[in-house]
């Protein structure tokens, strides 16, 4: 990326980009963190009239918005909170089933500093695992080793690393991020279109800025083809993700936005992350074979009551206007989010309630040639985390207790295609006049109920969360966070 016309292109703004406090996605596989569902905590904080409508998550700098716990055992700050930096050890073990017995280790650490306008986190560990069949993809959906007894000469067992991490500079004109995690773009927790916390991590440069009332951020991704048994090598190509959002807020209560995506197949673009250019109208002149996007546009309104309701509506491609939603053609693709976010406060604790659907058609995040210009990340899309060709309903009940205990209970049904244009990896057809045929095969939707309850403690944090129905499973964890 060259820096210089970054520079350049960064500079129509003067504002800082400065959020809050700050917020990372949620880790419901890996690297989990010390209190979980930090996304929904502070879109309950939202919820409260506590912070400003703001959905360009993760927010890489601040202090962190919630129960950090105690401060790390080895720190240095300095007088002047010019410079600082702290490193926290970290091991936990964790028993999963979903089938198969998995005893999971982990050991590593959390670091974060701070000099004059850069600033660091990093969060990386190592993990082994024993049990379960080692045939199996791993869990996370990324690459792990498998350890014969033949070769170990003591038992057989998984390993694995995983991290994620920013660096971040905060100059005049905005803040420069390089990264590696997902990215979680829009108002709802589970169904977002263009960009969801549930994608696999990737590598990735952001730029963020405020001008007044309007928020701008632009990102670069390198993304791997493929799944976590078959990654992206030198004969595979390489998919670019480029990606811009824009939020406009309408007073305290009211926020716009618009998110769009465009993935490139063996054609980067380095101008293209300008965050002024429009990616939608930029597709449109480039090579259909080697590019794919897709626009969206979110709106969300806080009540007076302690509530947000919000919705999205997903373009990812159409035959013409008049036929987008009454022609069953294949080239018609399209998803949309409804949802609402409600709190209150007791003396002992925060109580939620979210509700939210998601319908997504079939062929969306689809391209006409395999492993080409798909919107996935290792074979999982980079929006709605159930794909195309998917509806679903989910509540949730939940409270978060002043004392350090969470517990919340999502119940949801699922629907999901078993036709043509269900798999996001199949090519999508050359004719679009293709008809569709929505959630063919599908008679009833799985039902799924998820009750996760958690305890943080000083430097130590336990979990217990089950999935029961469709998929089901249990896990149980302790980690200590020094």
């Amino acid at each position: 990326m060259n820096i210089g016309l970054l520079a350049a292109v960064a500079a129509v703004s003067a504002a800082s980009a400065a959020e809050d406090c700050r917020v990372p996605l949620d880790r419901s596989l890996t690297l989990r963190s010390r209190f979980p569902f930090a996304i929904e905590t502070e879109y309950g904080r939202m919820a409260a009239g506590e912070s400003r409508l703001a959905f360009t998550l993760p927010r890489p700098v601040g202090a962190e918005c919630g129960d950090s716990g105690p401060a790390p055992l080895l720190a240095f700050p300095s007088p002047d909170s010019a410079q600082a930096f702290s490193v926290r050890l970290m091991a936990g073990e964790e028993y999963r089933n979903d089938g198969d017995g998995v005893y999971s280790t982990e050991v590593g650490g959390v670091f974060q500093g701070t000099k004059g306008p850069a600033s660091a986190h990093l969060d990386a560990r190592m993990f082994s695992e024993m049990g379960g069949d080692a045939t199996r993809p791993s869990f996370d959906r990324e690459s792990a080793d498998d350890q014969k007894e033949g070769v170990t000469g003591s038992v057989d067992y998984r390993s694995y690393a995983r991290f994620r991490g920013d660096f971040n500079l905060d100059l005049a004109f905005g803040r420069l991020t390089v990264a590696r995690d997902a990215a979680h773009w829009g108002p709802g927790l589970y169904g977002n279109a263009v960009l969801s916390q549930e994608a696999v991590p990737f590598y990735q440069y952001v730029y963020a800025a405020r001008i007044g009332p309007l928020s701008i951020t632009s990102l670069y991704g390198d993304l791997q083809i493929g799944d976590n048994q078959n990654s992206s090598s030198g004969d595979d190509g390489s998919r670019n993700l480029f990606a811009h959002r824009y939020e406009l807020a309408l007073g305290a209560n009211v926020l716009l936005g618009i998110s769009e995506q465009l993935i490139l197949f063996d054609a980067s673009k380095a101008y293209l992350f300008a965050p002024i250019f429009p990616l939608f109208i930029a597709k449109s002149l480039m090579v259909e074979e080697s590019s794919n996007g897709n626009i969206a546009f979110d709106a969300t309104w806080r009540l007076p009551w302690k509530g947000l309701v919000y919705g999205e509506f997903m373009l990812d491609d159409l035959e013409s206007p008049s036929s987008l939603l009454v022609k069953d053609y294949a080239q018609n693709k399209w998803s949309a989010l409804a949802g609402t976010h409600f709190v209150r406060d007791f003396p002992w604790a925060r109580a939620g309630l979210i509700a939210e659907y998601s319908h997504v058609e079939p062929w969306v995040y689809s391209h006409f040639k395999p492993n080409t210009a798909q919107s996935l990340n290792l074979g999982v899309p980079l929006g709605n985390p159930y794909g195309p060709d998917s509806r679903t309903l989910i509540l949730k009940p939940y409270a978060r207790f002043r004392s350090g205990l969470y517990a919340g209970i999502a119940a949801g049904l699922f629907w999901k295609g078993h036709g043509p244009g269900a798999d996001p990896a199949q090519p999508s057809p050359q004719d679009p006049l293709t008809p569709k045929n929505a959630l063919a095969g599908e008679t009833a939707p799985d039902f799924a109920v998820e009750p996760r309850i958690a305890y943080a403690w000083k430097w130590f944090a336990a979990a217990l969360d089950a999935r029961l129905g469709d998929g089901g499973r249990v896990a149980a964890s302790l980690r200590a966070f020094l």
